[in-house]
């Protein structure tokens, strides 16, 4: 069973590896923040450096952002595979680029989980825009393609975490894609529990924080700076929930693979002979 105080707890058992978190999603947001708090000096920065210099310094901004944004995204996956092998503890930041390689195979393999959706909608743009008989197949297709993304966007948000959880665990690319044992671990009450606790969490936490964010947002009309804080406020709030749900997540994918031993053994086991009455 999922231990939920050791989840929430988990955040704040070691300081030096959250703040290192903090500053990672910190650092990871900063281009976009200043080039919302100061729009005149990106613009004056293009105008003295000449639009080949500038696009070539923007381009390397977002390779870094990207670069870290996948970072962030290997650690959730080794804070999940460490909850999953019952270590519930904030792992250490070692072997970067195991971190990296972990967070473009996640990165990738959501890429081509959402391929047949970005292919219906290319297809569906081009049938609405062409001749009158291709627009009648374009509207048949537009109903096909809203079914679709309803039972996409539900085995995303519901089994998403499971199939991360598997990887995580397996520590196999292809783990990604054994959808049969992904769905089978999903619908499971050992999952089902947990991942409801996850979502009314990160629910429950996402009030305060855009009680705090919203006037900041505001404020941010009329001095951008604002932005800054609220991105501040944003990384506290990953730092939070990101550990927290992962554990929740890492610790029911083991509940789950914990179960199938135990029920394999109760079917297989022989039943006991029956006493004869004297």
């Amino acid at each position: 069973m999922a231990d939920y105080g050791e989840a929430f707890k988990l955040p704040f058992t070691n300081w030096h590896r959250s703040c290192i978190l903090f500053l990672l999603v910190v650092v990871a947001g900063l281009p976009a923040d200043l080039a919302q708090v100061f729009p005149k000096g990106v613009l004056s920065l293009a105008m003295a450096s000449g639009l080949a210099n500038f696009i070539a310094l923007s381009i390397v901004f977002v390779i870094i952002t990207v670069i870290l944004y996948i970072v962030i995204s290997g650690y959730t996956v080794r804070l999940t595979s460490y909850a999953s092998h019952g270590k519930n503890i904030m792992p250490p930041f070692e072997k970067p680029f195991a971190l990296l390689a972990a967070g473009l195979k996640y990165a990738i393999a959501l890429l081509i989980y959402a391929l047949p959706l970005i292919f219906l909608l290319i297809l569906l743009i081009l049938l609405l825009k062409g001749p009158g008989s291709l627009r009648i197949v374009g509207l048949v297709l537009l109903a096909f393609s809203v079914v679709f993304a309803l039972v996409w966007s539900f085995f995303m948000f519901y089994s998403g975490p499971m199939l991360m959880a598997h990887f995580a665990y397996e520590n196999r690319f292809a783990a990604f894609f054994e959808l049969r044992k992904i769905l089978k671990y999903s619908f499971s009450l050992a999952y089902f529990v947990p991942w409801i606790v996850a979502v009314g969490y990160s629910i429950g936490l996402a009030i305060p924080l855009l009680v705090l964010i919203l006037p900041l947002v505001l404020i941010a009309q009329f001095y951008p700076p604002a932005n800054l804080l609220a991105s501040i406020i944003s990384a506290v709030y990953a730092v939070i929930l990101t550990p927290t749900v992962s554990s929740l997540y890492g610790q029911a994918y083991r509940d789950v693979i914990s179960a199938k031993p135990l029920a394999a053994s109760a079917e297989t086991r022989p039943a006991k002979p029956k006493r004869s009455k004297k």
